[in-house]
């Protein structure tokens, strides 16, 4: 008899490790599920956008060695040197996709949805209930924050950079129960996932620094379980080798870059910082992705209805509640008590706050809730879903009875999924709408000019730049590598009609922001004459008269401009104001949507 008990000991603690990898694949499974089915109404029609032209227009294209050493070179310079990962995804995605954003986007959703696998490991690793685990993740693969690096191929690299961030954790928390002889893969795989996330892009920099404090919580977890076999001093040595690694990432930008602000004030600094964590924590109460939501989507579904879009966000909100409330493994499981929840959204806070810290070191910040500089909160994404189910936990948790408690989380969480993705389809509606439209003057523009005389100028003009956030064309940049593929033409340039636009006697003069400097005589001659790799992105353009063409598709108007005062009297007659009669919108953010 003591026999067959030992037997079927052994045989449940052998069973045990067996259950729990099974669940967390299906767990990852249907995260992956409701990751892409998010992403599922926008991903085949969304294309390139403002510097995705020319990346791949004005230097893919047209390089002179195109295989992937080639290309990689061609894209080595000030501009991107310090984000080399940045660089190999740029390339590469060119390399195997060439001219159809399609492969761009399904890669990028592949990402976003491994990256929520691995943050879900995470938690389940940090011994989180399956509920509150799942409950995160599925926050966190739908949160409309951030929705940029969904759009947007230039800052792709983002949702690579969140992913490796992840892999990094994981394998420093696994470390701290790994048998002695695998600790050394442990602590490399480490080190590989953290150099690979901040030479991606820079937002989880402060990330890395605080996660000795997340290993420290959980070696003493795993002391109490008796699973621990790190000592108490690894997390210190991690904490080391991090800042070590950090600072040595931070050095190589910093040589590597030209975007070092001037004039550094530590205390301006300070303040200014202290107040875009204000107008942080504003955000993530009040915004739209607050307590705001159910306006957002009154206004969503009022402004800009699209039936598949709410069709989807039903789907996605039924699946979550059933997945929180329903699902067999979670029946039972009792939801962690109010000291939890209120520690959770703490937590939250906190790691949301330091998703900003990177902007210590400058002020390139700017919240939006639709627009491409939404890539900002990038690094904020894991604090913001903590901090939204930490909320949706203490509120659940105002009720006495379990089960009350649970269908109240349940459905506030699944509210929450049902809301981001309305907002994510909604916002894609409206990427897709620009990238159709850009499509729409490409071909007017192929009409009214079936061939242009290599060395030409077309501004483009009669036309909003952008249709909510989405990006059609707004500068110099990416009109001229849209020419530059229509035409199969390296020497071709473009530019759009903006309110910066000013005329003067050597030519027409064009502007992004209203803050930038002139490219220069020298740098345009050692463009011409090949010493340059590549042209330097400067935002100020210069357009000498010579070869210089407007088209004004609001008119149907196609005049040629060879002086100053044949553009004057062009704008006179029909672009006074230069703004073509567009509602009011922000360089480089588009329109606001709510």
């Amino acid at each position: 008899m003591k026999n067959w008990q030992m037997e079927q000991t052994a045989s449940l603690a052998h069973s045990l490790p067996r259950a729990r990898r099974n669940e967390l694949i299906l767990e990852a499974g249907l995260i992956t599920l409701v990751a892409l089915l998010s992403s599922a109404l926008y991903v085949s029609r969304i294309g390139f956008y403002s510097d995705d032209w020319f990346y791949i227009g004005a230097l893919f294209r047209h390089a002179p060695d195109r295989s992937f050493p080639g290309l990689l070179w061609q894209f080595t310079d000030t501009n991107s040197l310090p984000r080399p990962v940045w660089v190999v995804e740029m390339v590469g995605l060119y390399y195997f996709f060439g001219l159809n954003p399609l492969g761009y986007n399904v890669v990028n959703s592949l990402t976003i949805a491994l990256a929520g696998v691995l943050f879900h490991i995470v938690l389940r690793e940090l011994r989180l209930t399956a509920r509150l685990a799942l409950a995160i993740t599925l926050v966190f693969v739908l949160l409309p924050y951030a929705t940029a690096t969904r759009f947007w191929y230039s800052v792709h690299t983002a949702n690579l950079s969140t992913l490796f961030f992840c892999l990094s954790l994981y394998a420093d928390l696994r470390l701290l129960r790994a048998q002695p002889a695998r600790r050394g893969a442990w602590h490399l795989l480490g080190i590989l996932g953290l150099l690979l996330s901040v030479l991606a892009y820079e937002l989880t920099i402060p990330l890395f620094a605080l996660t000795p404090l997340v290993l420290w919580y959980h070696r003493r977890t795993l002391v109490a379980a008796g699973q621990a076999t790190a000592g108490p001093r690894t997390p210190l040595v991690i904490f080391a080798r991090n800042m070590v690694l950090l600072i040595a990432a931070l050095g190589f930008k910093a040589y590597t870059t030209h975007r070092i602000e001037k004039d550094f004030n530590l205390a301006g600094q300070i303040a200014w910082f202290a107040t875009l964590q204000l107008d942080v924590f504003k955000s993530m109460v009040a915004g739209p992705y607050g307590y705001r939501m159910p306006l957002m989507a009154k206004q969503a579904l009022s402004t800009y209805f699209d039936p598949t879009a709410l069709a989807l966000s039903a789907v996605v909100a039924a699946v979550v509640f059933v997945l929180l409330f329903w699902w067999p493994t979670r029946h039972d499981e009792p939801l962690p008590g109010m000291r939890h929840m209120l520690a959770l959204l703490l937590t939250g806070i906190f790691f949301a706050a330091a998703g900003y810290g990177i902007f210590l070191t400058n002020r390139q910040a700017i919240l939006s809730p639709t627009g491409i500089n939404s890539r900002s909160s990038g690094g904020a994404i894991f604090g913001i879903a903590l901090f939204i189910v930490g909320g949706a936990g203490v509120a659940a948790r105002l009720l006495r009875n379990e089960r009350l408690a649970q269908l109240a989380f349940a459905l506030l969480v699944a509210g929450y999924a049902g809301g981001s993705t309305l907002a994510v389809s909604t916002l894609g509606d409206l990427w897709a709408a620009a990238n159709a439209e850009q499509h729409t003057i490409m071909g007017e523009i192929k009409t009214e000019f079936p061939t242009l005389a290599p060395g030409s100028t077309l501004i483009l003009d009669g036309f909003c730049p952008y249709i909510g956030p989405g990006i059609i064309f707004e500068a110099q940049w990416d009109t001229t590598g849209m020419l530059r593929i229509l035409y199969d033409d390296p020497t071709v340039n473009g530019d759009v009609v903006s309110p910066r636009l000013e005329v003067r006697e050597d030519g027409i003069y064009t502007r992004m922001y209203q803050l930038h400097e002139v490219r220069t005589p020298r740098t345009e001659a050692a463009a011409r004459a090949g010493q340059l790799r590549r042209l330097e992105l400067v935002p100020f353009f210069i357009h000498p008269y010579d070869k210089l063409w407007i088209y004004n598709r609001l008119h149907h108007v196609v005049m040629a401009i060879p002086s100053a005062a044949a553009a004057n009297a062009y704008f006179i007659m029909y672009n006074p104001s230069k703004d073509s009669g567009c509602p009011h919108y922000r360089a480089g953010s588009g329109g606001d949507v709510w």
